[in-house]
């Protein structure tokens, strides 16, 4: 049942010269997706030292796979590109790319939209963003940042010189969680992108995004709903 994913793994060893490996939404096609077999696939990466582009979305790697290909990244020199939306991540598996992210220098786009990890998973993100200085692009799309993770990737935004696109489509966040970002906004210099689509904010919270927008040196945009939410 594995022989899908270990003939990809395989094939990659063998040619190490690969710069990019797409196989995402293909979990049918490999029978469990990668679950269960990130080891192969990390095995692959430790060999692969030149992959710059990996797309793994929808493939059922879920927390153990995932930890697994963390793990095989820490010291990647060259992979840019990591696409694992809609891959079953829990708080543990966001955790063990945080960890990634203390450690790999390489890694420009992190795109993690659609998963299970909240408040934890979120909040392990954006402390080890603190001090990265090479990640670029994070989608978090869908997440359940609550409050608490807001104020999390509030304090991240103060503090990191590199991100230049956040993606926080239709996360679970309150109008405390989105006054945190946009005071952290004030302060942030490198930020280009933010997308807070499909979060219904209220008139106030609205205005101060523009106001943020307005007055930031670097913000080109930020994606919001015309809808607002009505006054309580």
């Amino acid at each position: 049942r594995d022989k899908g994913v270990v003939a990809v793994a395989e094939a990659l060893r063998k040619h190490p010269s690969l710069k990019t490996l797409d196989i995402r939404g293909n979990a049918n096609t490999l029978v469990d997706g990668l679950y269960g077999h990130g080891p192969a696939l990390a095995d692959m990466l430790r060999n692969s030292r030149i992959l710059e582009d990996l797309q793994l979305a929808e493939l059922r790697c879920y927390d153990h796979g995932v930890t697994a290909l963390a793990e095989a990244l820490y010291n990647h020199p060259s992979l840019k590109t990591l696409g694992l939306q809609r891959n079953g991540i829990s708080d543990v598996g966001a955790s063990a790319l945080a960890e990634m992210l203390r450690n790999n220098r390489s890694v420009q786009t992190l795109l993690l939209g659609d998963n299970y990890f909240g408040v934890d998973g979120v909040s392990a993100l954006a402390e080890a963003l603190r001090d990265n200085a090479s990640l670029k692009t994070l989608d978090l799309q869908g997440a359940s940042v609550g409050d608490v993770g807001a104020s999390a990737l509030a304090n991240m935004l103060r503090d990191n010189k590199s991100l230049q696109i956040l993606g926080l489509k239709a996360i679970q966040v309150k109008e405390k969680g989105v006054s945190a970002l946009a005071e952290a906004l004030e302060h942030n210099n490198t930020l280009t992108e933010l997308d807070l689509s499909w979060i219904k904010l209220s008139e106030d919270g609205a205005f101060r995004l523009a106001k943020v927008l307005k007055q930031s040196t670097s913000l080109k945009r930020i994606g919001i709903n015309m809808e607002v939410a009505a006054p309580i």
